[in-house]
Formats: C-alpha cells, sequence, structure tokens
C-alpha cells in the first residue's frame, strides 16, 4: 500500500462477528422525487443486501460500503455520482470519502467532476496513494496517472437534464420557506439536498464508512460539504463507525460524525449515540442532519431531526427499511 504505514491490528485476537451494514439517504427523494419512494428504498435495499453479501462472502466493511454505495450512485434519482445536483454554473462536482476504521486509512475527492462512481475513485485514493484527498483536476490527473480510466468520464456524462433543468428553475425561497425546521437561522441553507452514505462492520468486527453527494442546490463553485471530511459527514475506528447527511456547513461546524463515534467509545450504544449527536447539532446550531451508525455490538443507530431519510440494515438473515419524517414538512408538490 503506497505511502500508508501498516497500522497494528485493532481487534487482533477477538472472536468473529456477524457483519452488519446500514445505509441512508436525506431528504432530497421527500420534495423532489416523492413519488419514487418505493423505487428509491428498493435500490436503497439491494445496496445494503449486495453490501451484507460481500461480507459473508469474505469481504471487509470497506468492501461492503464502496459498493454500497455504488450502487447508490448509479441511481441518477439519488443525489450522488450520475444525477448529481449541480452548482451556480450547472457543473456537477461531486464530493466523496471512505474510511477503513481499522487501519485508519482514508481515500477522498472534492469537487470532482470526472467521475461516474466517485467512491471508487477515493477507494483507489486510499489504496494507492500517501495523500488522502484530491481536488477537482487533481483527482483527474491521480486517475490518469494511475491508469485507472475506466473510472474516467465526461463531465457531461454525469448531468441527467431531467434533474437539472427542474433545480436550475426551482424558486429557492419559496422552497425553503416550505421545507425548513422551526427555527433554523437560515432557511436557504437548510433546503434538503443530500448525502448518500454507507456503514458496516464485518466478521473480524472491522468497521468501515463512505460517503457520496453531488451537495446542495444551486452551491457556489468549489464549494466542499461536510461529506468528503473526516470526522465530519463521516467516520470509522476500532469503537464503531458513522456518517451523516444534511447541513453540511452546520455538520462541519460540530464534528459531528467523530462525536457519535466518541459517544459511543464512552459507553453509549449506537442508537443513544446519534440521538444525542443531532440534538446537541440542533440545540447549539438550530440546524438538521440525519445520522446511521454501528456499534461494537453491532447495533444500529437511524436518527434524524431533518425533514426525511430512507434508511435499510441488513444483518443476519434480517433485512430492514424504512422511512422517517419530521411533522414540521409540509409535503407539497414542486
Amino acid at each position: 500500500m503506497a505511502g500508508n504505514s501498516e497500522p497494528s491490528k485493532v481487534s487482533e485476537g477477538k472472536k468473529e462477528t456477524n457483519p452488519a451494514i446500514i445505509l441512508q439517504c436525506g431528504a432530497y427523494y421527500v420534495v423532489v422525487f416523492q413519488e419514487r419512494e418505493e423505487k428509491l428504498l428498493h435500490t436503497l435495499k439491494n445496496a445494503a443486501k449486495t453490501g451484507y453479501e460481500k461480507m459473508i462472502s469474505g469481504g471487509t466493511a470497506v468492501d461492503a460500503v464502496e459498493e454500497a454505495v455504488r450502487i447508490l450512485e448509479d441511481d441518477q434519482y439519488f443525489n450522488a455520482g450520475r444525477g448529481s445536483l449541480v452548482n451556480v454554473e450547472g457543473d456537477v462536482e461531486c464530493d466523496a470519502m471512505i474510511m477503513d476504521g481499522n487501519t485508519m486509512n482514508i481515500g477522498a475527492v472534492m469537487a470532482a467532476k470526472h467521475f461516474f462512481n466517485p467512491v471508487k475513485i477515493c477507494r483507489k485514493i486510499m489504496e494507492e496513494s500517501h495523500h488522502c484527498a484530491f481536488i477537482g483536476e487533481g483527482a483527474l490527473k491521480f486517475a490518469q496517472d494511475k491508469g485507472f480510466n475506466d473510472l474516467i468520464c465526461d463531465p457531461a456524462e454525469i448531468i441527467v437534464n431531467e434533474i437539472k433543468e427542474k433545480m436550475m428553475t426551482m424558486d429557492i425561497s419559496d422552497f425553503a420557506s416550505r421545507y425548513f425546521p422551526p427555527g433554523t437561522s437560515s432557511p436557504e441553507q437548510s433546503l434538503p439536498f443530500d448525502t448518500v452514505s454507507a456503514v458496516a462492520m464485518d466478521s473480524d468486527g472491522h468497521f468501515a464508512c463512505a460517503t457520496s453527494t453531488g451537495g446542495v442546490l444551486r452551491k457556489s463553485k468549489g464549494r466542499i460539504g461536510d461529506a468528503p471530511l473526516v470526522g465530519c459527514g463521516a467516520y470509522a475506528n476500532e469503537f464503531g463507525a458513522a456518517a451523516s447527511s444534511g447541513n453540511g456547513e452546520s455538520i462541519m461546524k460540530m464534528n459531528l460524525a467523530r462525536e457519535v463515534v466518541f459517544n459511543m467509545e464512552q459507553g453509549q450504544n449506537a442508537s443513544l449515540s446519534a440521538k444525542n449527536a443531532v440534538e446537541r447539532m440542533k440545540n447549539r446550531l438550530s440546524s438538521w442532519c440525519s445520522m446511521i451508525a454501528i456499534d461494537k455490538d453491532g447495533n444500529f443507530g437511524v436518527e434524524t431531526n431533518a425533514a426525511g431519510m430512507l434508511w435499510a440494515t441488513c444483518k443476519g438473515s434480517d433485512l430492514e427499511f424504512g422511512s422517517k419524517r419530521k411533522e414540521f414538512v409540509k409535503f407539497k408538490k414542486l
């Protein structure tokens, strides 16, 4: 592995555990493609099942989250990969990250334009570079220099005209007034266009997390959200893993995913850890997010104070899924 020192195996000698995986997408679907909820849940379930099968077939948690997020990126109705939201100039700039909680190795891309599956180039960065993250053209050059031509595409291929046209003509002020939590100081910054993410624990008890997003609606060129920033959009170590979706600027200020894992380090289970972190951000910044997590006992955490979220989990023979919504959201057709 180029440039990454070999760490000690944090869970050496640990008995085999039951693999587990959890995925989520944020509120984007709720207010834009609500009529597609059943189909989006089908994709989410398939991604969870595929990621889980990776692990029971001998794959790692990293393999599982990469494959699960890749499936979501391939569905143009999730705000990740192809079909991502465009910035003010009409271009897609994707953020993504993957982290191996056992080795603490990381790969991330920021404002990337040339990849159908940003999560896959993140995995390559994690394994093939001594750097942790690349931005924009730097990510493209890395892929070219390494010969990862199969991962590269023309930026225009990532844009889906149906989504671009809908987003570029949307009345942001009207939209914000109908879809934000009470008490939010800047409604325009709380528009529900979110990250897809996955968290997994494999049979060795090792954790991993991955995120991918096109960012917020009509963001400024070069804007970076929480998704590719370690400890903000996602985090994993030997105690657990967590990944978020929501108001990226607020999530960054709170270092939110790291807080969830820290809560697990202090003995809280995944559910309570996620709940406490989301509540603290709401109280401190009057802002919103969704959070998923897994602790070392294989417990799941699913929490949101946002307009809504879709989620799916797979553990053992149990595949569970659902949606969470908040009463303050006024569901109206755009």
